[in-house]
């Protein structure tokens, strides 16, 4: 059996994502440089959040056809890499995208165990052909909120139609608190618009409706 020689580096991150907490798939994204509109054309990411405060970044070949009598078919996947996002647990994913020209831009909101929330942002294009060997393409967008608070359990992140400029974030904890956050795309400026004591236990759900009017949350 042979086996690919693989840097200090990437053992060490590799190692790190072994305990995963929480994972989360983006939307389907069309590779730009395809002209036919087939399924083949289309990817999506994976972030799988774990332990050590790491998120890694898988990208995933959306397949020609969804079928039990080829699901030993090979999947494309290739790890795009590894973000330190936090210092703690990561408990909570969500993704989003952000219509801009000439090429979409991703979104990913991450919270962690410490109380912190961060919005993570990268471009379609680089993300088409990163992978493990070069830096990964997420920058820090905003950090919504500091350590030293109750454990994020669970958010929801919209781009509205109406409102392609405007984030809107719901951010569930541990104490059955709901917050929602605003966030301008061309100042990177937040603000929290609403405090809630929504339930009695953690928040378990969230998910926004109707274009960003209503917003859905369990515990």
């Amino acid at each position: 059996v042979l086996f690919r020689s693989i840097t200090a580096d990437q053992y060490a991150s590799r190692y790190s994502i072994l305990s995963s907490v929480v994972v989360a798939w983006s939307p389907a994204l069309k590779f730009s440089a395809t002209g036919v509109n087939n399924s083949c054309d289309f990817y999506a990411l994976l972030a799988v959040g774990a332990k050590s405060g790491d998120i890694s970044i898988w990208r995933i070949h959306r397949p020609p056809y969804y079928s039990i009598e080829h699901h030993g078919d090979p999947t494309t996947m290739i790890l795009v890499g590894v973000l330190k996002a936090h210092n703690a647990w990561v408990t909570a994913l969500s993704w989003g995208l952000l219509a801009s020209d000439p090429c979409p831009q991703v979104l990913l909101a991450s919270g962690c165990s410490d109380g912190s929330v961060k919005i993570w942002i990268a471009r379609g294009n680089d993300l088409e052909q990163s992978s493990e060997a070069t830096q990964i393409p997420f920058s820090l967008f905003n950090e919504i909120a500091a350590g030293g608070n109750v454990l994020v359990s669970a958010l929801s992140l919209l781009v509205p139609v109406q409102s392609p400029h405007k984030v809107l974030l719901a951010v569930g904890r541990g104490s059955g608190t709901l917050e929602v956050w605003t966030c301008n795309a061309r100042s990177k400026s937040s603000k929290k618009v609403g405090s809630y004591d929504a339930h009695v236990q953690v928040v378990t759900g969230l998910a926004w409706a109707f274009d960003g009017r209503c917003l859905y949350s369990c515990s």
